[in-house]
């Protein structure tokens, strides 16, 4: 089981966290690294199976979903987050390598609030998470 990052929120903001669902452990490190700084409790998982199971185990205030996973599709797990009784709402940001038009469509007719194309830009990415959390 991998260890929660966590920093210290700031005064009079509640803690919050995000599943980071990334399979390159590179990424995910880095991924969450600049999102602990800012403050954020981050759980992370490198597979579908894992980010599904962490999720209902304690729903995530935020998501953040690789489209490309090793056992499943971002877009699938998407899918079944958007029609969990208990993860409907929780907001998703897509965070992949797919730069195309149709990616990004898809991504975000299938219920994600935002679709970001790495390498990212860790001042927008944490924009983005800050506005949707």
């Amino acid at each position: 089981m991998e260890p929660a990052l966590a920093a210290v929120p700031e005064r009079g903001k509640p803690e919050k966290s995000i599943l980071v669902v990334e399979d390159s452990p590179t990424s995910r490190k880095v991924i969450s690294m600049v999102i602990a700084k800012r403050g954020y409790t981050v759980n992370e998982a490198a597979t579908g199976a894992v980010a599904i199971r962490k999720a209902r185990e304690r729903t995530p205030d935020l998501i953040l979903l690789d489209a490309t996973l090793p056992d499943m599709t971002g877009y699938d797990i998407l899918h079944r987050f958007k029609n969990d009784v208990r993860l409907k709402n929780v907001p998703i940001v897509m965070l992949t390598a797919k730069n195309n038009p149709v990616d990004r469509q898809k991504g975000l007719q299938g219920g994600s609030v935002a679709y970001l194309t790495k390498p990212f830009d860790p001042e927008k990415l944490l924009a983005v998470i800050d506005e949707h959390i």
